[in-house]
């Protein structure tokens, strides 16, 4: 069927306009084909849906449509859109374009959210009586976690429990993961994709252990040894949320410096931290004896804050004599860490190599034993 214009037009497109006498508008006349053509046309589609044309019902186009198309649904598998407001987990939507009837399960449902949803989400359909609401979920049936949905067009479906079944996801949401092992002081990028820290552990560095001084007396005993540095401080935090992109910096703290010979006292361990999120501080150095025991105690470090798991540093050991033997005082140890044992005069005390372990005194005449760095722990 095509356009039929007024009688007399030579625009094959002009429009139709009503009589205005007070204006001197002349009404357009209409041709007979105007209004033949589409009665026929609309004939042609009942007769053309197995039904017989009647003057007495005037639904006869509709039913004709809704057979020719198989029924009066539309295709469960036919795509709705919806615009929803809203904010955190809890969204609207007015509309659906195609609109519906009910949510039926299949049918498919693009829903363009205005920002990024937090935790579990629901979506409530305020164009029905009553509303109608339903918490959207993730494939496996489990509840939204943040950002599974971003500002924009994602694609539900609804399940057989009534639920919007998410299609697809963000595609950055599960872009990157993994375990981050951080020995030296950095910066770290938050990779994209990344919106939380899984677990986040911390070690602060060991204390140095004392240094020894004295000689020994006529019958070859030494006199003096220094005391072990105190362990580091451990922390542990879960479910840290961050932002891709953002530069985080990681402070790895530095091992305490051995007492010097003769008798110089152990350096502190530097504390770590990652940014603002979390720290632990090092041990005390161990102290030193030109003569003497070494008897001042060096306390361990200790997660910073009260939030998450704080697990404190050992305190570094004194020095001892046994059968006439004289031993340095042994390093405090770290949160699953073993520090070593004092030196047995004269010697040095040993380096501590597990992260966080305090060094280990020295015996007669020696330096004392470096405290281990600390260490960073991130799983995302």
């Amino acid at each position: 069927m095509d356009y039929v214009p007024p009688t007399g037009s030579l625009d094959p497109n002009a429009p139709y306009v009503s009589k205005n006498t007070a204006a001197g508008t002349q009404g357009s006349k209409v041709p007979p084909k105007a209004i033949e053509h589409p009665m026929r046309e609309l004939k042609a589609l009942i007769e053309g849906a197995g039904l017989i044309p009647s003057g007495s019902d005037l639904q006869q186009v509709l039913k004709a449509v809704k057979a020719l198309i198989g029924g009066a649904a539309p295709p469960k598998a036919l795509l709705h859109i919806g615009t929803a407001t809203g904010s955190g987990g809890a969204f609207a939507v007015a509309s659906l374009y195609p609109a519906v009837e009910a949510l039926e399960e299949g049918m498919l449902i693009e829903l363009i959210f205005p920002t990024p949803n937090v935790g579990a989400t629901t979506v409530t359909f305020t164009g029905f009586e009553p509303d109608i609401t339903r918490s959207v979920c993730r494939a496996d049936g489990s509840d939204l976690k943040d950002n599974d949905v971003l500002a924009g067009a994602f694609l539900v479906a609804v399940r057989a429990d009534g639920r919007l079944g998410l299609v697809n996801f963000n595609p950055a949401r599960f872009a990157a993961s993994g375990t981050l092992i951080v020995r030296t002081s950095q910066n770290w990028v938050v990779p994209a994709g990344v919106f939380e820290i899984k677990t986040l552990q911390i070690w602060g560095a060991g204390g140095g252990g004392g240094g020894a001084g004295g000689a020994a007396d006529g019958n070859g005993n030494w006199s003096s040894a220094g005391t072990g540095g105190g362990g580091g401080g451990y922390k542990e935090l879960t479910a840290i949320k961050v932002v891709p992109g953002t530069t985080i910096a990681l402070t790895v703290g530095t091992g305490g410096a051995p007492g010097a010979q003769g008798g110089g006292n152990g350096g502190a361990g530097g504390t770590t931290s990652v940014g603002t999120l979390a720290a632990a501080t090092g041990g005390a150095g161990g102290e030193g004896r030109a003569s003497g025991f070494g008897n001042t105690v060096a306390f361990g470090g200790n997660g910073i804050g009260s939030d998450g798991f704080n697990v404190p540093g050992l305190f570094g050991s004194f020095p001892y004599s046994l059968a006439g033997a004289l031993f340095g005082g042994a390093g405090g140890s770290s949160y699953l860490g073993t520090a070593p044992a004092g030196g047995y005069g004269p010697y040095p005390g040993a380096d501590a190599s597990a992260p966080g372990c305090g060094g280990s005194g020295a015996s007669s005449n020696a330096v004392g034993g470096r405290g281990a760095d600390g260490l960073i722990k991130l799983t995302f």
